[in-house]
């Protein structure tokens, strides 16, 4: 089952809700999560007076969310709801271009201290385009006695791809509820575990096509440059000395030589796929995959062993050590 990145929301305020109590039984819920799959990421998304804030990237390293919650306990404010989904769900997207094969989730944890929801229009139109990814959603209601946003939540968790909302009135029942989100989903088919025939619905094409980044050109190749899928200057597939790099990770690759890798790991776009080193979102031209598919080039099969040895769980957890992450502060557009 794949791993999980999860972003919780803290839509509370410190004047409704005690900090110190949630924030312990935010560190028994990593805790557990992490024991139970330790590719599993986390962060956090809460408001204070100058706006949303979060971590920078998702992280390993639960505890330092435990701390920068601590830090920050006695500022916490007061939340909008539809801007701080707007904000994890945006910086999903940004994720989603850099890493493969995750299931994304978005827990919010909900006090009384919330406006009514008046923007969820906003909020269902990104959740429709993002849910194939998948992204899911799950509320926890903490002393929400009269819910008049009952139905707005429960289009929000449909138009996802799925979820629960919970309503809870003890912090004991609250920690009961975290256990339970600490499990996997579960799903049967998506871009992350594709079956050979997986296509995208055609509605949902355009989108991630714009999100994927174009290959850059090589403007000076070196001697000793050569393409990372066939390790030749001269492309065996069609034959070309040009070099194309991924704009991340700068990997120099005939774009003819790509081919057979789209074919295998794209998201349910023939053109749209992974960069075999970085993991990054690309395309290729889509008649160029076309013609190579269709047999007027031959693909080039070589590859597929060395590409199996990349463990993206591995490279991310290295990284992860070697960086010091931070909050970040964005401003709300509406």
């Amino acid at each position: 089952m794949a791993s999980e990145d999860i972003l919780v929301f803290l839509a509370v305020d410190k004047e409704f809700t005690s900090m110190d109590a949630i924030i312990k039984s935010l560190a028994d819920f990593f805790q557990l999560k992490a024991s139970k799959d330790p590719t599993d990421r986390f962060n956090v998304v809460f408001f204070l007076d100058q706006g949303p804030v979060f971590l920078e990237d998702f992280t390993f390293q639960y505890q330092l969310l435990v701390d920068k919650l601590n830090e920050n306990k006695d500022k916490v404010a007061k939340p909008n709801l539809e801007g701080g989904l707007f904000i994890a769900l945006t910086f999903i997207l940004d994720i989603y271009k850099l890493v493969s094969g995750k299931y994304f989730r978005i827990l919010v944890i909900r006090d009384a201290s919330m406006p009514p929801i008046t923007k969820d229009f906003l909020v269902n139109g990104l959740l429709d385009k993002v849910s194939q990814m998948p992204v899911f959603l799950d509320f926890i209601d903490v002393g929400v006695y009269q819910d008049d946003d009952e139905q707005k939540i429960l289009n929000m968790i449909n138009t996802s791809r799925g979820g629960e909302l919970m309503y809870v009135t003890t912090f004991q029942e609250l920690e009961d509820a975290l256990k339970r989100q600490a499990e996997k989903k579960e799903i049967e088919v998506g871009l992350w575990d594709k079956g050979p025939n997986f296509d995208m619905e055609y509605e949902h094409k355009r989108f991630f096509e714009d999100l994927a980044s174009d290959l850059q050109p090589v403007e000076q190749v070196t001697g000793d440059m050569k393409c990372t899928v066939c390790f030749q200057s001269t492309s065996p597939v069609c034959g070309t000395d040009a070099l194309v790099q991924c704009p991340a990770c700068k990997t120099p690759f005939h774009d003819c030589c790509l081919v057979s890798w789209a074919e295998q790991s794209n998201i349910g776009i023939g053109h749209v796929f992974r960069c075999p080193i970085c993991f990054y979102l690309i395309d290729l031209p889509e008649f160029l995959v076309q013609d190579i598919l269709n047999g007027k080039e031959e693909s080039y099969e070589g590859f597929e062993s060395f590409l199996e040895e990349i463990d993206q769980d591995a490279l991310l957890m290295e990284r992860d050590k070697k960086r010091e992450l931070d909050l970040v502060q964005k401003e709300l557009d509406f």
